[in-house]
């Protein structure tokens, strides 16, 4: 501040005992967010140009599975030499998305190679840069932000209507924090990443297990369709048979006036037939064993005004998953 390189910040209110969440150990203390940052801002409403090396990152470009320049829009070099320096990303900067519904409260932490490469980098309107003085401490933060204390009060956190929520920039220096010492906040981002590198291994092993299992899934499907899953027994009654019992309890239900009757279907030529089968079995099409009902979607298919949280289940497309 004496510097002037930033300025004086307004005084934040005492933190009362109703608003610590938890406990923590006796050497950390809860403070406000704009107790330990050095530098809270966001970002300038920029006059865009096309095809320049200036970036200006957008809610776009932060993303839970990191952070993306390609959705950064360009601005001009005058823009760029209008700003005061303190403006610019530095690595280690948080970068938080604080407008706009299913983007605010996406945080990144700034990687030292992006700012390597990309020097001019500056923030939109939408978002807001946080910046530290220790690089453990702009670790832990990000941590924090990124917890279950921070994401699921979001919207408590924040102003304005459902579609035009914010986090002002007040909100965020308010926010409450438990600091720990600066040693046990390296230990504490050591631990947490070296614990999220083993949870990444698993996840690539599940990848793994999953892409072979489907492989599997589908060459048991394969060769049970085939007749290779499972011995041939010539004893077995051949699929002629049961062809002509389903038929004939077909035509006893179309009597019964269970099921109409069904238009003749066309006869199986031999090029549509994909691969060679067992001599018991037969290829058949779906309507010779089946009888297809399709769902109402006519004047009986029910209106909003029927749906209730609990009664008669209803099964629409949305409800067949994979």
């Amino acid at each position: 501040m004496k510097d002037k390189v930033i300025k004086k910040q307004k005084l934040l209110p005492p933190i009362e005992k109703g608003e610590e969440p938890f406990e923590i150990p006796n050497s950390w203390e809860w403070v406000r967010l704009g107790e330990i940052c050095k530098y809270i801002q966001r970002g300038k409403s920029p006059k865009y140009m096309e095809h320049t090396s200036n970036y200006v990152i957008s809610q776009k470009c932060i993303q839970w599975s990191g952070f993306n320049l390609d959705a950064a829009r360009t601005v001009s070099n005058d823009f760029i030499e209008s700003l005061e320096a303190i403006r610019f990303v530095k690595k280690y900067d948080l970068l938080w998305n604080s407008t706009g519904l299913g983007t605010i409260g996406r945080i990144n932490l700034v990687d030292p190679t992006i700012v390597s490469i990309h020097p001019n980098l500056i923030v939109d309107s939408h978002v807001t840069i946080l910046r530290t003085l220790y690089i453990s401490l702009a670790q832990f933060m990000y941590f924090y932000i990124c917890s279950n204390f921070i994401q699921l009060n979001i919207e408590a956190l924040s102003s304005g209507t459902t579609k035009q929520k914010e986090l002002s920039k007040y909100a965020i220096e308010s926010l409450v924090i438990p600091l720990p010492p600066l040693l046990e906040q390296q230990r504490i981002v050591s631990k947490i990443e070296g614990l999220f590198a083993e949870l990444d291994k698993i996840d690539k092993a599940q990848e793994k297990y999953d892409s072979a299992a489907n492989k599997l899934r589908e060459k048991v499907l394969d060769a049970a369709m085939r007749g290779k899953l499972v011995p041939q027994d010539p004893n077995d009654e051949p699929a002629s048979e049961l062809l002509k019992r389903i038929e004939k309890e077909k035509q006893k239900l179309i009597k019964e006036k269970v099921i109409k009757k069904q238009r003749p279907l066309p006869p199986i030529e031999k090029n549509e037939e994909p691969f060679e089968i067992p001599d018991s079995w037969e290829w058949v099409r779906l309507g010779e064993i089946a009888y297809v009902i399709n769902g109402d979607r006519g004047k009986n298919y029910p209106s909003s005004k029927y749906w209730v949280d609990s009664g008669i289940p209803f099964i629409n497309a949305g409800a067949l998953g994979e």
